[in-house]
């Protein structure tokens, strides 16, 4: 199921379950319906209550900021029973036309040919005419067995050491032109040399007016003969002995053919190993000799034949099959040749299991089935029944024989999933006089599963539109006719979807067959099913509620013409339409503006268990019809061609007059906002592109009026225009009781409209913490535990300042994130009461655990609500935790397990039970067992322990000892040591904590909260667990500081006074003041931070900017170099790395290219987040999608790189782990849009230091259209 942020998705859930052996339709039962998103979230949709057929519907309005990636559903009711399913909420364009391509043949001969026909229409009814079809034939080597001969072997084989001949996969790359009906015909020669069968790709791509593409796919397996030759033997004989080859002759659709004469040869395979020296190295070169030991010929027939052959010596042999000697009809199977000595050959089974055969694969409730069990005994008792949860059937009988036989008759109740099991005892020679060695197996069981036909549970629903063809928005109606297997009228519920083809022809999705959804092979069978798969649901906004008189709006003109502008992918949705008595139901709605293919589908039940799908299509036209050709997004800067098709399916040939308006930021080439075209008219479908420049961020509106003669066609679309990212930033933060001055120089070459200064003041700390807080839209979409208990952590901070100081952090809600990380903490929390790391991971962390512990008790010091439950198992957790630290079997070192307990001693005080287990092992050795960061947390906890302030005294005045102080600040200097997150910040927060629980001079504790913020960079500690340990360090201070004095301070910019403001204590401690670009004095100036009174002031500025041209790359701890090559081609076209790009890149228009990111890194990493922006005039191809030719393919990831995901506008990319090296990453683009783009530089950075990173330079891309 495929959705776009934005879109509404309709979920209809069909509930069913098996309960003492009866299936039972789940009516009038209230479930509780979820999502879990890619990043562990849970999306609550409510409780549904399905109806009396068992169904229900739920709706979910998907964020236009959802996440990409794959959601799944669990629908959940009181008695237990789960309905599961999926979704995947990505973004893409889908084209409004298909492709069928058909092949004229399922089978070819090596020398023949292949003629393909290709059929292309737009979804609307037209042809694409005059477009070009791209052919693309590639073919793989296979193996093939005709049907009903699928025992035998089939086609030579190459037996170890040989080597199969290596044939090219390229056969055939061309293009054609689409005729005026949309057709084109292609024929592949064949080659006759072919060794072995081969898998013949074709894909045929077509590529419109708009430079958007569609591709189908179709194989056939080509073979080397008409003739083929099939052998069978067992894979065991016995030397001396003669034994059967089973011999068949048939062509490829498995008809025999007799009278053919075959010469059958017994092989010895004699291995040898030669020397081999190649530049002074000395390997062995291993090859095997085919020897003639037996050999016979045979006439085929109607059946297969039998021959015998003979190997007089023990040893591996090839069974050879040809026709007269032409060895390349050959057929090779394989046979093991035992000698005098007993040999133990193995056996299907190893654990006394029987082979149960059935007398078939399906069966009618009433027949009479046989079941042949295979017995090892000349006697046995033998118990026989049909079981599915209980038993169904079951008798005991006395058998005889290697192969009894047991008839039962087959009854309604044994549908669906039942089973044969059979319990055999041996039964003969009293035991006492049976040698000892032949006691072992005196028992067998069996089993084997059966198939109930299934023919008499499906319905046979009928839907019918009652116009074929209809205009966009109007009505259309469609009748529901409900029939069982025997064609009489039942009543029942329909589920109707009525859904745009373009969208549906990306996944060929069609809703689940519930008949073998409900009757699979599992005990109890639930299954989710989406009012559409692969359904985007576009919701726009009304233009109404934008106002459409701001910034001059649209033009007057072409008032008679219609402009479309409700495009949706759904155009009806009912998830239970009821039929009368007589199975009939009529349906009536109203149309979107689309034109298209829509598809009906529909699901009906009975409400007893029986189903039924069926579809219908209808086309949504006009004789005349436009279409955009826009991008899927902008930058302002952008110039395109872009504009519209106009397709014109009447016989009219007079005056055609187009026209455009595009407002918001959007403007055509000289800077109008509209534009006409007047000409000729053409039958067919023509582009119009007209140059269009984008000017500013924000919701473009694009509109195009066609009148041609008597018909009109217009449609209205809103385009994103991305604002350009700030790349560059200078930051400059502190506290003064003093005025400061801070240079500001404004260069000539920087850009107006994006970025700015930034001032933020304050009496408090507030200010100094103000980037984390922006940080937190970052942070929250990451699911792993360490972020979330990070996340938790600095929204408990930001409340406990926020109740000490007054709430100025405005648009910030901590309540709110705090909720969110503790419903992830719930989802991460394991049986045993710890935290996995992942979600979906099945063992707890007893490394982020106790971290995690931390946070929650900061939360409930906060004043959140945190479950107590949660909390019991939790602290349960954490005391077996410091029992036995080695329960996860890689923490088994004293070190580890001294790290891990101290870690627990720390949450559990946290959680109010403050401990001393292993408090005198953990200090006795606290030089071995920790690292400098792990002795100050040691010290820290021994100080509040009345009788271990010697020891803390001892190693707090080690510790200080490492600070380094200056009049301003002091730093902590630890040597460069591992340790578990164990980084500067961490160091310089622990050090605080420290000497804040040391009761410390209030000089050296200030000297040391500004060694902390010194520590920032771009006024943040970088990743989320740095800024909760800063964050949570200076709420230890802040809480021990008086209320801060009153004084005044102003903010001066060029002599020009921008703000002033008193600072009375805690009720206004803080000023916010942002100037844009535009209005900052050009050149050389500064920024005076005026202070008048007693106190300090903290203060934070920033300026952001971006320069004008193409920025160059940075290299800041990791590099990452940008490569551009034709698809499946090795030449680089272009390379984006550290140096300025000065000239414009430029690829033709409608061809499809490999991007690839080469990383490189000299230090081990963690946790990489890699970003691709792209420019508009590409589109990235997602090569799951059924329209997208797989013959195309990007070149080979690093494994390293496991996550990948395509936007519209970037590409987002993750790595857990790189080690010291190089790693690439692949992606498809299709150059669409002619123009000149923008080309943002690639970006990897950690998502937990973000100031390590690098950049490529950015570009800017000319897309050539050579159409024109």
């Amino acid at each position: 199921m495929l959705y776009q942020p934005g879109e509404t998705a309709w979920l209809t859930g069909n509930a069913y379950y098996l309960k003492q052996g009866i299936l039972r339709q789940d009516k009038n039962t209230a479930y509780r319906i979820k999502l879990r998103g890619p990043e562990g979230d849970e999306i609550d949709l409510g409780s549904q209550t399905t109806n009396e057929f068992g169904t229900f519907s739920v709706k979910w309005d998907i964020g236009a900021d959802q996440p990409l990636g794959y959601y799944s559903v669990v629908a959940t009711a009181e008695n237990g029973v789960e309905l599961l399913g999926n979704l995947r909420v990505a973004e893409f364009k889908p084209p409004n036309f298909q492709v069928d391509l058909s092949l004229e043949q399922e089978t070819a001969t090596a020398g023949g040919s292949l003629a393909a026909n290709v059929e292309s229409n737009y979804l609307f009814g037209a042809p694409v005419q005059g477009s070009e079809v791209n052919y693309y034939v590639t073919r793989q080597p296979t193996t093939f067995r005709p049907e009903g001969w699928e025992d035998f072997s089939f086609g030579r084989r190459w037996y170890w050491p040989e080597e199969r001949p290596v044939v090219s996969s390229d056969v055939l790359e061309t293009s054609k032109t689409l005729n005026d009906q949309g057709q084109s015909q292609l024929s592949v020669e064949i080659t006759d040399d072919l060794p072995y069968p081969m898998t013949y790709r074709l894909d045929a791509e077509v590529v419109d007016v708009s430079n958007l593409s569609v591709a189908d796919t179709k194989e056939v397996m080509v073979l080397p003969e008409e003739r083929l030759i099939g052998l069978q033997s067992d894979f065991v004989a016995d030397a001396g002995e003669p034994f059967d080859v089973e011999v068949i002759v048939t062509d490829a659709q498995g008809q025999t053919q007799s009278g053919q004469s075959v010469q059958v040869a017994l092989e010895r395979m004699n291995y040898s190993s030669v020397t081999e020296v190649v530049e002074g190295s000395v390997s062995p070169n291993y090859q095997v000799e085919y020897e003639l030991v037996d050999e016979v010929t045979v006439r085929s027939g109607n059946e297969a034949k039998t021959v015998q052959l003979t190997a007089q010596e023990a040893g591996s042999y090839r069974i050879r099959a040809t026709f007269a000697g032409d060895e390349s009809s050959a057929t090779d199977t394989r046979i093991w040749v035992a000698g005098a000595s007993p040999v133990y050959w193995g056996s299907r089974y190893n654990n006394n299991r029987l082979e149960v055969q059935l007398d078939k694969d399906s069966y009618v409730p009433g027949e009479t089935a046989t079941a042949m069990i295979q017995s090892p005994y000349e006697a046995g008792e033998l118990y026989f029944a049909v079981v599915r949860q209980n038993t169904l059937y079951e008798e005991v009988v006395a058998v005889s024989g290697g192969a009894p036989q047991v008839q039962f008759t087959v009854t309604p109740d044994m549908l669906p999933n039942a089973a044969v099991e059979v319990v055999l005892v041996r039964q003969g020679e009293p035991l006492e006089t049976v040698e000892v060695n032949n006691l072992a197996n005196l028992t067998n069981i069996g089993f084997a599963p059966f198939q109930v036909d299934l023919a008499d549970r499906y319905l046979k629903p009928e839907v019918s539109p009652t116009e074929a063809e209809i205009r966009p928005a109007t009505e259309q109606t469609l009748q529901l006719t409900l029939k069982d297997g025997q064609d009489q009228p039942v009543a029942g519920q329909f589920t109707v979807m009525v859904v745009d083809e373009a969208v549906l022809q990306l996944s060929g999705h069609r809703p689940p067959d519930l008949v073998e959804t409900v009757y699979a092979e599992q005990a109890i069978s639930t299954r989710f099913a989406d009012n559409r798969s692969d359904v985007v649901l576009r919701s726009l906004s009304s233009p109404l509620e934008k106002g459409w008189g701001y910034g001059g709006g649209f033009s007057v003109g072409g008032e008679s013409t219609r402009i479309r502008k409700d495009f949706q992918a759904l155009a009806y949705y009912n998830g239970a339409v009821l039929t009368d008595d007589q199975g009939q139901a009529e349906v009536s709605f109203n149309l979107p503006d689309n034109l298209t293919t829509w598809r009906v589908m529909v699901v009906a039940t009975d409400g007893n268990l029986h189903f039924g799908n069926s579809d219908a299509t209808f086309v949504a036209t006009q004789p005349l019809i436009t279409a955009p050709i826009l991008p899927q997004f902008a930058r302002p800067g952008d110039r395109m061609m872009a504009g519209l098709s106009v397709t014109n399916t009447t016989d009219q040939r007079g005056r055609i007059t187009i026209q455009g308006d595009a407002i918001n930021g959007l403007s055509f080439g000289d800077g109008a906002a509209s534009t006409t075209l007047a000409e000729r008219g053409k039958k067919g479908t023509e582009a119009y592109r007209f140059p269009m420049e984008v000017t500013a961020a924000g919701e473009a509106q694009v509109r195009f009026q066609t009148q041609l003669g008597d018909e009109s066609d217009g449609f209205q679309l809103p385009l994103a225009v991305k604002q350009l990212t700030i790349t560059e930033q200078v930051v400059d933060a502190g506290a003064t009781t003093d005025p400061v001055t801070i240079p500001v120089n404004v260069d000539k070459d920087v850009v107006s409209d994006v970025g700015g200064l930034d001032v933020s003041l304050s009496s408090t700390l507030l200010t100094d913490i103000k980037a984390p807080v922006q940080q937190m839209e970052w942070i929250e979409s990451l699911p792993n535990l360490s972020t979330v208990a990070s996340q938790l952590s600095i929204a408990a901070n930001l409340q406990i300042l926020s109740q000490q100081y007054g709430q100025v952090l405005d648009g910030f809600d901590p309540q709110a994130k705090a909720n969110q990380a503790l419903q992830r903490l719930k989802i991460l929390q394991r049986p045993d009461g710890g935290f996995s790391s992942w979600p979906g991971g099945e063992q707890s962390d007893p490394f982020v655990t106790p971290y995690a512990a931390r946070s929650l008790a900061q939360a409930k010091a906060a004043g959140f609500s945190v479950d107590g439950a949660l909390i019991s198992q939790l602290q349960k957790y954490l005391s077996e935790l410091l029992k036995n630290p080695g329960k996860v079997d890689w923490c088994v070192s004293p070190q580890c397990k001294s790290q891990v307990r101290l870690a627990t001693l720390l949450a559990l005080a946290d959680l109010g039970d403050v401990r001393q287990d292993f408090l005198a092992y953990l200090y006795d050795n606290h030089e071995e067992q920790f690292d400098w960061v792990g002795q100050i947390k040691l010290a820290r906890y021994l100080s509040q322990l009345d009788n271990w302030q010697t020891e803390a005294d001892t190693l707090t005045d080690q510790i200080q000892e490492s600070v380094y102080e200056t009049a301003r600040s002091a730093t902590v200097n630890l040597p460069d040591t591992w340790g578990w997150y164990h980084f500067p910040v961490t160091a310089q927060a622990e050090v605080l904590n420290l000497f804040v629980a040391r009761e410390s001079s209030p000089e050296l504790l200030g000297r040391i909260v500004d060694g902390l913020l010194a520590l920032r960079q771009d006024g943040s500690w970088g990743f989320p667990y740095n800024n909760a340990q800063a964050l949570s360090a200076l709420v230890t201070y802040a809480q021990r500081l008086p209320e801060p004095p009153n004084f005044e301070a102003t903010v001066q910019l060029a002599g020009k006074q921008l703000a002033q403001q008193q600072f009375q204590g805690y009720q206004q401690p803080s000023l916010e003041l942002s100037v844009p670009m535009a209005e900052l004095p050009e050149g050389k100036s500064d920024l005076v931070l005026g202070k008048a009174g007693e106190g300090e002031l903290h203060y934070l500025t920033a300026y952001r900017y971006r320069l004008k041209g193409n920025a160059p790359g940075r290299l800041q701890g990791l590099r990452v170099t940008r490569q551009v090559r034709p698809a499946n081609e090795s030449d680089v076209l272009y390379r984006m790395g550290l140096s300025s790009i000065d000239e414009n890149l430029s690829l033709n228009v409608g061809q499809v290219f490999d991007v690839g990111l080469e990383i490189i890194t000299d230090h081990p990493v963690n946790h990489v987040v890699i970003t691709d922006p792209l420019p508009a005039g590409l589109e990235p191809i997602d090569t799951s999608f059924q329209t997208s030719t797989a013959y195309f393919q990007p070149q080979q990831d690093s494994w390293d790189i496991g996550y990948q995901q395509l936007g519209r506008d970037r590409i987002l990319a993750y790595a857990d782990y790189l080690d010291t090296g190089v790693y690439t990453m692949h992606y498809l683009v299709r150059s669409v849009t002619p123009g000149t783009f923008l080309w943002p530089g690639s970006e990897v950075q950690l998502e937990y230091a973000p100031e390590e990173f690098g950049r490529a330079a950015t570009a800017t891309l000319d897309v050539q259209s050579v159409r024109e």
